[in-house]
């Protein structure tokens, strides 16, 4: 006999993959009518493509794998966290957590996902190809990592360790990415990512601006699950407090 699959979540029990739910801000009338414009842009950046896409997954996904790549999305846009200053509107992100959400509940459903599948896949579920072979993900641009994710995990392996900072550069330069195509695409400005490239611990933001940075720029190079964040970030406090012992001996 099988195993029972996993209840589908309720609406007011929704999963999530931070123990915080996105800030309400407050309601207003332009803040509605931003949440139904944003909601549209964002349909209109999904719509041609089918739920396993969006997810960055072969149809054959298990639940497990399937759950890990939509935490995964969830920690890269979720509102409290991002760092794309000006790149997006806070309720176009609230808008792309609600897609993101409604379609894991609908994958996650036995039923709901053989019906899908019915329809979108007539002819039987394509092969997987390869032993790792992804679906390619058809997100608008703007919210597509700059490297393919697969090439960029085998580029971070082969380098070995080394400062962060000199890790993203070297990965940034291996695919011929410009510092200003980055900040185009991060809206972070080009002395500060020379200050992080360089590893200048003396010019680098308060921890969480400098936390929202390193987010941006690993999701950016497809490398999310690969940085050491928090390794980095406790480097960055020893040093802040270095800098402080000797500022109070002189």
């Amino acid at each position: 006999a099988g195993i029972a699959p996993e209840a589908t979540p309720a609406k007011n029990d929704r999963p999530i993959a931070h123990s915080l739910r996105p800030k309400k801000a407050p309601v207003t009338l332009e803040s509605i009518q931003e949440q139904r414009s944003s909601a549209v842009i964002v349909e209109e950046s999904v719509s041609e493509q089918t739920l396993y896409a969006l997810f960055e997954v072969h149809p054959s996904v298990s639940e497990d794998e399937l759950r890990r790549s939509y935490k995964r999305l969830w920690a890269c846009f979720h509102p409290d966290h991002f760092a794309g200053y000006g790149l997006y509107t806070r309720a176009q992100l609230e808008a792309l957590l609600e897609r993101f959400q409604s379609s894991f509940e609908l994958l996650m459903d036995p039923e709901r996902r053989q019906a899908y599948d019915a329809e979108t896949f007539p002819d039987g579920i394509p092969e997987l190809r390869g032993q790792h072979a992804e679906t390619p993900s058809r997100l608008s641009p703007s919210f597509q990592p700059l490297i393919v994710r697969d090439e960029a995990k085998v580029a971070w392996r082969d380098q070995g360790s080394g400062r962060l900072g000199e890790s993203l550069r070297r990965l940034r330069e291996k695919f011929n990415l410009s510092l200003s195509a980055v900040h185009e695409r991060s809206k972070i400005s080009l002395t500060m990512l020379g200050h992080i490239e360089n590893d200048d611990f003396e010019h680098l933001p308060a921890e969480v601006y400098l936390r929202g940075f390193i987010r941006e720029l690993a999701q950016l190079y497809a490398v999310t699950d690969l940085v050491d964040l928090e390794g980095y970030l406790r480097v960055y406090r020893e040093h802040q407090v270095s800098k402080k012992g000797i500022s109070r001996s002189r």
